[in-house]
């Protein structure tokens, strides 16, 4: 690969999308993998026993490609399961996670690739994961409204147990990228993700989280394609609306306390998922309170990365569509 130009043979990578009662959105996401600019990849579409009319969408999307395979779980799993389903069945040397309900570039598979593999060869052993930036078009809308900057768009790309601190506490140490991660921007070698192991399957939301902290703590590198390689739809699912997403957070945290005692920070942490979740909602005298409870138990050196990260926080989070550079 030159100057952008991608030479054959193409190694295989594998789309993986994982389904459940998507039965309005997933033909479009199907037909975003499909229309990929890649000349070498395959499709494997897992439903998680959705309760709608997806199964038989996909069932017959399969019938009419060569190169789609379709799954069935026999009962709703979770999104851990779905993803570790694709990674078992995947056939690629690398796999993209596609969602259910969104809709990819031509060219993801492309840039990922390239971003992934030239890092690599500057960075010779490194365990690396690669992330995009991604527009988002809010409930019931029809255009994006922001955007969403990834994790390592540029140089320096974090790592190790600064990532790990980053996704657990919501502390950024100076000097890196810092941004959002997500599955449904996610691309790596499948032998990366064998090597950290299967998702999380006890929670429905924060899966990738855990997934990036336990990566994190063998030492690897998080990088991204600063350009917005996916349009995300935000709809709304029981999985992925109110307790859920805290009690899942709240799991993640508990679930690596040894790590967060080892550095002082595990009631801190506990507190600053609390915070980040009433500040997603708007509560702000709660945010507010556990934010305050997180920074008076937060160890000095996290204490003063939180107070820079806010500011980091709201940046690559809600950037409108318009100041966004391609």
């Amino acid at each position: 690969m030159s100057n952008g130009v991608l030479k054959e043979p193409y190694p295989l990578i594998t789309i993986g999308v994982a389904c459940y009662n998507a039965e309005k959105t997933i033909l479009r996401a199907l037909n975003a993998a499909l229309s990929q600019s890649w000349s070498n990849f395959e499709i494997v579409a897992v439903d998680d026993c959705s309760q709608d009319n997806s199964w038989s969408i996909l069932k017959e999307f399969c019938s009419q490609h060569d190169n789609v395979r379709v799954i069935r779980h026999p009962k709703n799993s979770g999104p851990g399961t779905t993803r570790n389903s694709i990674v078992r069945n995947a056939r690629g040397e690398f796999i993209a996670f596609f969602d259910d309900d969104d809709v990819s570039r031509p060219d993801r598979l492309a840039k990922q690739y390239q971003r992934l593999t030239n890092y690599e060869r500057a960075n010779a052993n490194a365990l690396v994961f690669c992330f995009c930036n991604r527009d988002v078009v809010d409930f019931g809308g029809f255009e994006p409204t922001m955007s969403r900057l990834a994790l390592g768009r540029h140089p320096v790309e974090p790592r190790g147990e600064d990532a790990v601190n980053f996704q657990l506490g919501n502390v950024a140490r100076p000097g890196f990228t810092w941004g959002t991660i997500g599955t449904c921007t996610f691309f790596a070698r499948k032998s990366a993700m064998e090597y950290v192991g299967p998702f999380e399957t006890r929670v429905r939301r924060a899966e990738d989280i855990d997934f990036v902290v336990r990566a994190g703590l063998m030492g690897a590198h998080f990088v991204a394609v600063d350009q917005p390689l996916i349009t995300q739809y935000l709809v709304a699912r029981s999985y992925k609306a109110g307790q859920v997403e805290l009690d899942s957070k709240l799991f993640v945290v508990r679930k690596h306390k040894d790590y967060l005692q080892s550095k002082g920070a595990y009631a801190g942490a506990l507190a600053m998922a609390r915070a980040h979740f009433w500040g997603e909602r708007g509560h702000r005298a709660r945010r507010w309170l556990w934010y305050l409870i997180a920074l008076a138990v937060y160890p000095n050196d996290w204490k003063v990365m939180r107070i820079k990260s806010s500011r980091i926080y709201r940046s690559v989070m809600n950037t409108p569509v318009s100041l966004v550079m391609f």
